[in-house]
């Protein structure tokens, strides 16, 4: 297998974005680019410099249409879900080259993006809190299924380790990804106030966005190409990231991905 280096990754990413937007634009599907992937767009005209992912949401509804047609293309692109791989591990989609080997710690995958859903709260206090805490026991005990011991780990937590996934035994990361996805939906994006990515919560209720700020989006430049950014995009980085456009500390002007990729052989 030939080593893919990060320059070539990255232009692997990019035609993947290119394909997926035009499958979006041809479908009538909304989709924006996210996090850091947007940050990049906004304040470096592509990716931030020491980044190595592109980073996207859809409302749930057309998250959900290309989930299930995006495959039906005969194209070296396709997407990788908990309803098309019996071993996969992530809460969201991902979007590969089907060409490459993607290994990251123990997870073997492909070149791919990342595509979050944007799914609705409930309008009911009781309802929202049980909602957003049960997705964060769900997506815990994702992460957890998925840990390994570190050398480097002090003993007490290699010992919580053990003692979580002895409990977390009965329960396979599929049924626990399910489950996510079912609650994560359960309260229709086009019913609620407010958006969130609640399938992977990293940034807890800064997460939680008004639905209007994914109303309307505009084309902003990316590397060598355009592709759609929401029109509140200052607001919602504000949210999530504060002054988004002070550059951070040298120290933090690293990637957090320890990932190696692969050309697959003809």
């Amino acid at each position: 297998m030939k080593a893919i280096k990060l320059d070539e990754l990255k232009k692997i990413q990019l035609n993947i974005l290119q394909d997926f937007s035009a499958f979006c634009e041809e479908n009538g599907l909304t989709y924006f680019l996210a996090y850091g992937t947007l940050i990049g767009a906004i304040r470096h005209n592509g990716y931030i410099p020491w980044d190595d992912d592109i980073d996207l949401v859809m409302p749930r509804k057309d998250y959900e249409i290309v989930l299930f047609e995006y495959n039906k293309r005969d194209s070296v692109y396709k997407i990788g879900s908990i309803y098309n791989h019996d071993d996969y591990q992530f809460s969201h989609i991902k979007v590969g080259d089907t060409r490459t080997l993607l290994i990251d710690g123990g997870l073997k995958s492909v070149v791919n993006i990342d595509v979050f859903p944007l799914d609705g709260l409930s309008n009911s206090r009781i309802n929202r809190y049980k909602q957003l805490e049960l997705c964060k026991i769900l997506r815990l005990a994702v992460a957890y299924k998925r840990l390994h011991k570190n050398e480097n780990h002090h003993w007490l937590k290699k010992f919580l380790i053990v003692v979580i996934k002895v409990v977390l035994t009965p329960f396979s990361i599929h049924f626990l990804i399910k489950k996510l996805d079912r609650i994560a939906k359960k309260y229709p994006l086009e019913t609620s106030s407010e958006a969130i990515n609640i399938v992977w919560g990293v940034y807890g209720k800064k997460e939680i966005l008004k639905k209007t700020f994914f109303k309307s989006g505009m084309l902003r430049k990316f590397e060598n190409s355009q592709f759609k950014v929401p029109l509140a995009y200052d607001k919602i980085l504000t949210n999530l990231y504060g002054k988004y456009m002070v550059m951070p500390p040298l120290h933090k002007r690293k990637t957090h991905h320890q990932f190696k990729a692969y050309w697959l052989e003809n």
